[in-house]
């Protein structure tokens, strides 16, 4: 993140810089997971504050100083400023790729080069619908940081120009220009902040990467230039308190950015107040430490290189400790003192460019259409070199889904719209349901082959993110309480019932039970108590209207992504296919519970493929030529098929139990 404007001058001031410093230590020590800083990613919302305030400070002045902005200056000083670090990084980040990605990452990550080199991975993470407050998918991609980059990029874009017309177009003289200008930024705090609101809880990402729902930051910060009033030191300190509170308090679970958002930016604006007639008491003071200041004037670089360093490094030792990533950070952070020495002073310090500001952008165009340039080519590389075997299979297991997703049967978290989804023998006077969530959906393509070769008709229920145990969960995607599933859970069960179908499959995820940790205590997520009250529940209700349930053993999912780790382990000779073999767990809690729960009920089977999964306690990424997984927790629907004689004999074993 820039913070921007570090021009020594009579307006430099010297808090402000330890400000920078103190953002991007709050965003360090969240992204290396110290659990301490959990709410750290608050800091990325004072550089939009921070942002906010210094470019407003730097276009007012220059207007009122010359009557006039000059946005070819401008623009080249950003150009400067930021682009040649923010594209030796990305080269580096897409050579480091080739040395250690597999083939189907380096793919996905030419996709994020090319979006980051022209700021828009905003945008590209936003359509993605990359949840950037939750471990695990795209997290891992070494440019999901760059998305701060573009928000701000976009800022600057258009910016200089709401100043220009305020100032001196609306404005008769420079105080009533200042005055309309505080008018303009109030109603765009007022019309982006409750869209942020409620994009949060609707489209939790384009809320968190969008500009629309960022631009309240930016316009609080140049309304705090505009006030410019010196407030006490008693609120300065205050404003350190809600720092420290919101990277503590928050974290993952926070419903971000949303109302807590208000909470670093109104602290960052108060901080910024506190020091308005210099850093000579209080938490300006404190801000103005030599040590605060030297991490701010790296901060951008450092924000550049610390987040490459920590995923690049995990990929290379995915077990790392904490020690181990705070030494990526602090490796990072060395890189940014050579950036900034090498690389940011000299072409923002360059006389030459500073006197031809079109060359400036001309060299700023260059370099962006440089990491374009690379990253297309990295991609389509990569995209190359998938397309011959073995990688082909690899690709091809990754899109290997069942049928039910493409037609609209996998109901996806937000809705509650159920189509027909009817399948095997449509006029067959036997019926079976496949019930429960995408660990459900997983078996269809089995169940689907079975049925049809007993003639069966198959209705399938099942809702991404929703098991069959009647429990209520929040949702991560929606980050709040997953309302949908109940409503569609009660209702499935309801219709099933009227149904009396002579057969119902039902299986669900093991991951929504919290495992023990190594002090005993259970994680987030579900007890499992809670699961065996709720799938006794749902059970319950199948018995007492005298319909067989099977209920299938969720597969024992590695955790981690097969399709990838068989492509690393193809291209490079750092990893072994071994490496992609994992032994067979113990048996879930989930598991259990859902035998503890069955007990009594006669008319409840188990079906445990785990066998067929993991021969001889040992679970391989290919078996029998096939693909095990398509990810790290869903099956391909090729090798699911394959187990359609393990159902045909379920389905056999069980005609005739309905009463």
């Amino acid at each position: 993140m820039t913070g921007l404007a570090s021009v020594r001058d009579k307006d430099f001031r010297p808090d402000v810089e330890g400000l920078r410093g103190v953002a991007i230590l709050c965003v360090i020590l969240y992204h290396v997971g110290w659990s301490v800083a959990q709410g750290g990613y608050i800091g990325v919302d004072m550089f939009f504050v921070l942002s906010g305030y210094l470019i407003t400070g730097l276009l007012v002045r220059e207007t009122e100083r010359s009557g006039r902005i000059d946005f070819v200056r401008f623009f080249a000083r950003r150009m400067r400023r930021l682009v040649p670090a923010a594209t030796l990084v990305l080269l580096a980040v897409l050579l480091a790729a080739w040395l250690v990605y597999s083939p189907i990452e380096r793919f996905g990550f030419g996709g994020s080069g090319l979006a980051t080199a022209l700021y828009l991975s905003n945008v590209r993470f936003a359509l993605g619908g990359t949840q950037y407050l939750r471990a695990g998918g795209n997290k891992l991609d070494p440019l999901l940081h760059t998305w701060s980059l573009g928000v701000e990029e976009q800022f600057y874009l258009l910016w200089p120009f709401l100043v220009v017309l305020v100032l001196l177009w609306l404005g008769k003289n420079l105080d009533s220009g200042r005055r309309r200008l505080l008018v303009i930024m109030f109603i765009l705090v007022a019309s982006s902040l409750p869209l942020s609101i409620w994009l949060t809880h609707a489209s939790q990402p384009w809320a968190f990467f969008g500009l629309p729902t960022r631009v309240w930051q930016f316009a609080a910060g140049g309304s705090a230039f505009v006030v410019q009033r010196k407030i006490s030191p008693f609120w300065g300190w205050l404003s350190l308190g809600g720092i420290i509170f919101a990277s503590t308090w928050f974290s993952d679970a926070t419903s971000y950015p949303g109302v807590a958002a208000i909470v670093p930016t109104l602290a960052t604006i108060g901080l910024l107040l506190s020091g308005v007639d210099g850093p000579s008491r209080g938490v300006s003071r404190l801000l103005a430490a030599p040590i605060l200041r030297w991490i701010g004037r790296v901060s951008y670089s450092w924000y550049l290189w610390h987040w490459p360093a920590i995923i690049i490094g995990s990929a290379l030792l995915p077990h790392g400790a904490l020690g181990f990533r705070i030494a990526c950070a602090l490796l990072a952070l060395a890189l940014a003192t050579a950036t900034y020495k090498w690389v940011e002073n000299p072409v923002r310090q360059s006389r030459t460019l500073s006197a031809k500001p079109l060359l400036a952008i001309a060299m700023g165009g260059a370099l962006i259409a440089c990491g374009a340039v690379a990253s297309t080519v990295s991609r389509r590389a990569a995209q190359a070199e998938l397309k011959k075997p073995p990688q082909s299979a690899f690709a091809e297991a990754r899109l290997d889904l069942p049928a039910i997703d493409s037609l609209g049967c996998m109901i996806l978290p937000g809705s509650i719209k159920q189509p027909a989804c009817a399948f095997g023998v449509l006029d067959a006077s036997s019926t079976i349901v496949l019930f429960g969530d995408s660990h459900a959906g997983q078996w269809f393509p089995a169940v689907e082959e079975a049925a049809k070769r007993r003639g069966q008709r198959l209705i399938v229920r099942v809702m991404s993110g929703c098991p069959a145990p009647s429990v209520t969960l929040y949702n991560v995607i929606l980050r709040r309480t997953y309302r949908e599933c109940s409503t569609w859970r009660s209702a499935t069960i309801r219709e099933i019932i009227s149904l009396h179908p002579s057969l119902i499959f039902i299986s669900s995820s093991e991951r929504f039970v919290a495992r023990p940790s190594a002090s005993g205590r259970a994680g987030r997520g579900l007890t499992v108590e809670k699961w065996r009250e709720g799938m006794r529940a749902t059970l319950q209700q199948f018995d007492d209207a005298h319909i067989p349930v099977t209920v299938i053993r969720d597969a024992p999912a590695p955790w981690f992504d097969v399709p990838v780790c068989l492509s690393q382990s193809a291209s490079s000779r750092m990893w072994s296919r071994s490496s992609c073999t994992y032994p067979l767990d113990s048996i879930p809690a989930a598991t259990q519970a859902e035998e503890d729960a069955a007990r009594g009920l006669a008319a409840v089977r188990f079906l445990d493929l785990t066998d067929a999964l993991c021969p001889g306690s040992i679970c391989k990424p290919e078996i029998g030529g096939l693909v095990v997984y398509r990810d790290s927790n869903h099956l391909t629907a090729s090798f699911s098929r394959s187990l359609a004689p393990y159902f045909e004999g379920n389905l056999d074993s069980r005609s005739g139990e309905s009463k």
